[in-house]
């Protein structure tokens, strides 16, 4: 769908960025799900190890990003707006949150409104429209519902990047935009491991900050930007 879709703001990202096409989990090992899939890129580890199976889950064992950030830079200002209430492991260790169940429309203006008006260091936004798409109507490009909300979620991820080349510190800033999703999709559904449902996207706004591999890469760069210095001992459970 992205391949068709017109979508300029992530195409110009495509050109002066860096990208992975790489899938998210292992092919053939876990279930294609959101919650779990989201766990992995915030985690660094796969479901066998963060404990997260289903879109309901009770906790999470392995620690998150935004959890680590917590502990070891308290003084760095998170948040998470979310269209989803499958991420409460997320909103317990941020500055900020939406608890989840909200509409893109509305994650992209609170995620606007806390850039333009606060000293964010690190923000997690979720849009939904485009996996309600393909649930309904199709995942992929013969499917124009679909397509539809791909360019939607593209011009708001436009405004994002406005209100952030808005901001009056901007020229004395550096601002890492990345932008993932947790599966693919075949048909109307995901859940199991074909290609289709395993292959994602991975877009940084710099060209070097394409990590060796993947999705598990997201968490070892953000301790990067961040200056994040995590307990070497928690490599026996985080892959960073």
């Amino acid at each position: 769908g992205l391949a068709v879709a017109q979508t300029p703001v992530i195409d110009d990202l495509l050109s002066h960025g860096s990208y992975s096409f790489d899938p998210i989990l292992e092919t053939g090992a876990w279930n294609t799900v959101s919650a779990p899939g989201w766990a992995t890129v915030l985690t660094g580890v796969n479901p066998d190890k963060h404990g997260i199976f289903t879109n309901a889950p009770d906790s999470i064992f392995t620690p998150s990003l935004f959890e680590i950030i917590e502990t070891y830079r308290p003084d760095l200002n998170t948040a998470s707006f979310l269209a989803s209430e499958s991420f409460g492991w997320i909103d317990a260790h941020t500055t900020s949150s939406s608890n989840g169940n909200i509409s893109d429309d509305s994650v992209s203006l609170l995620t606007r409104n806390l850039i333009e008006s606060g000293d964010p260091d690190l923000i997690f936004c979720h849009f939904i429209s485009v996996d309600k798409a393909g649930h309904l109507s199709g995942f992929g490009p013969d499917s124009p519902n679909y397509l539809t909300r791909i360019e939607e979620t593209d011009f708001r991820v436009g405004q994002i990047l406005t209100s952030i080349k808005n901001r009056s510190t901007y020229p004395d800033e550096t601002w890492t935009v990345i932008i993932t999703t947790d599966h693919g999709g075949i048909g109307n559904s995901h859940f199991y491991c074909s290609l289709e449902e395993t292959r994602v996207f991975t877009i940084f706004s710099e060209p070097e900050d394409l990590p060796d591999k993947d999705c598990f890469g997201l968490g070892e760069l953000a301790f990067e930007k961040l200056l994040v210095c995590p307990d070497k001992n928690i490599g026996e459970t985080i892959r960073f």
